[in-house]
């Protein structure tokens, strides 16, 4: 069922993104008053969504790289943030009040299209800014061979940011 995620929205407030993780909300791409914080992710205290003060609940930004936050997803036993040219990799740390440890990031790959990711067989597909991929492990892995050229070549940069993805189960497709 849905609830409020909390009273006043101060911590949840206009979040782009989010997911379940480790039994707790995470968000990303979240505003503190009226300002806008694109590099910062969210979790709230464990196994309660409503809960953004409690000591386990917290906050971090992803400074390494400029590039602003565009999605969630996750891998294997692993959380995977999109950035739109960079990914970065989370693991459970095991700690209640710092659940998250950072196992990784790749550059130069990315994704732009914050629609386009789609939770496929354990993992994630999305669109970067040639091709389509799919995360191996913690390596993003070309797909749309059959696809790229025409996709590309049909649809304006600023369109395919637009892009939608999903996992049709019955037809074993992205």
């Amino acid at each position: 069922y849905a609830s409020d995620l909390e009273t006043g929205a101060t911590y949840a407030r206009q979040a782009r993104y989010m997911m379940e993780f480790a039994n707790r909300l995470v968000i990303a791409d979240v505003y503190t008053a009226s300002t806008r914080l694109p590099l910062t992710f969210r979790w709230s205290k464990e196994g309660d969504p409503t809960n953004w003060t409690d000591s386990t609940a917290g906050e971090a930004d992803i400074l390494e790289t400029g590039d602003v936050i565009t999605g969630l997803g996750r891998v294997g036993p692993n959380m995977v943030i999109f950035k739109s040219d960079s990914l970065h990799f989370y693991t459970r740390s095991g700690t209640s009040t710092a659940p998250y440890t950072k196992t990784g990031e790749r550059r130069n790959i990315g994704n732009i299209a914050p629609y386009s990711i789609a939770q496929v067989l354990g993992t994630c597909v999305f669109i970067w800014r040639d091709d389509i991929y799919i995360i191996n492990g913690d390596q993003a892995e070309s797909i749309g061979a059959q696809i790229r050229h025409k996709l590309f070549d049909m649809t304006e940069s600023t369109e395919l940011t637009k892009a939608w993805g999903y996992y049709n189960f019955d037809e074993h497709e992205v």
